[in-house]
């Protein structure tokens, strides 16, 4: 590109002086000066080529390495608002939507219905008694796994301590039964290769269109103690009809 602009420049420059040279009759007599005056208009481009062009390559270069930089901390920010997006949203122990994440999205969510199923861990306060809270923990992940395989593709969410909550698209009336039996007395592992069975409270509520997740909430919560007052590895269900659910975000 660059011997193209000097060779450009050249022929330009050639025929300047020669017109000029002609318009005003200006005549060189034969032998050095008449070739240096049709000579000096092909090499002074290629002499003043370089003095302009280097400062502009490092110009350009420069300008390319700005914008290297501006592109990478772009990314950089952008990664870094998903982080605090997530864990703005998200529980620190278990991965899953923590109480803020959760009511966002199931709110959103719930406008087309669904299966709201609390859990909540029974007796879970023995396991740190007896194990040790690091024991507690590993027990939490577990669960949170566990409800997060079971419940796909719906919201798991830990809205504290060791209460869960998942919202199951709209007439998965079984979620409870399902939720029940992968948390029943089911053997998780703890730090030292010890075990510990574990089981849970659920209660199930389904939830019509136009309900809000507060109600829902407290439906599922009053199953959930009810069956705690009726005793442990059984499931409750708010048996009230609901409106007929409209679908659920992503069905086809």
């Amino acid at each position: 590109m660059t011997v193209q602009v000097v060779v450009v420049n050249a022929s330009i420059s050639w025929a300047v002086c020669a017109s000029v040279y002609r318009i005003f009759d200006i005549t060189f007599p034969a032998g050095a000066a008449h070739h240096i005056a049709y000579l000096a208009p092909l090499v002074l481009p290629a002499v003043v080529a370089p003095l302009t062009t280097v400062p502009r390559l490092r110009l350009s270069h420069k300008l390319h390495e700005a914008n290297e930089d501006l592109r990478n901390e772009v990314e950089r920010r952008e990664a870094l608002q998903r982080d605090l997006v997530y864990q703005a949203t998200h529980d620190a122990l278990t991965a899953v939507l923590n109480r803020r994440g959760f009511i966002e999205q199931a709110t959103t969510a719930l406008q087309h219905g669904g299966v709201l199923v609390l859990v909540d861990v029974d007796r879970f306060k023995a396991v740190n008694d007896l194990h040790g809270h690091a024991a507690g923990d590993q027990v939490l992940q577990a669960i949170a796994r566990i409800l997060r395989e079971v419940g796909a593709p719906g919201l798991t969410g830990r809205l504290g301590g060791d209460e869960f909550v998942v919202l199951l698209p709209p007439g998965d009336l079984s979620a409870a039964e399902r939720i029940q039996a992968s948390l029943s007395g089911v053997p998780l592992p703890l730090p030292g290769g010890r075990t510990v069975e574990v089981s849970a409270s659920v209660g199930i509520a389904p939830v019509a269109p136009d309900a809000t997740l507060e109600t829902a909430l407290a439906s599922a919560d009053a199953g959930m103690y009810e069956r705690k007052r009726a005793g442990r590895h059984t499931v409750t269900a708010d048996d009230r009809p609901s409106q007929q659910p409209h679908g659920w975000p992503g069905d086809s």
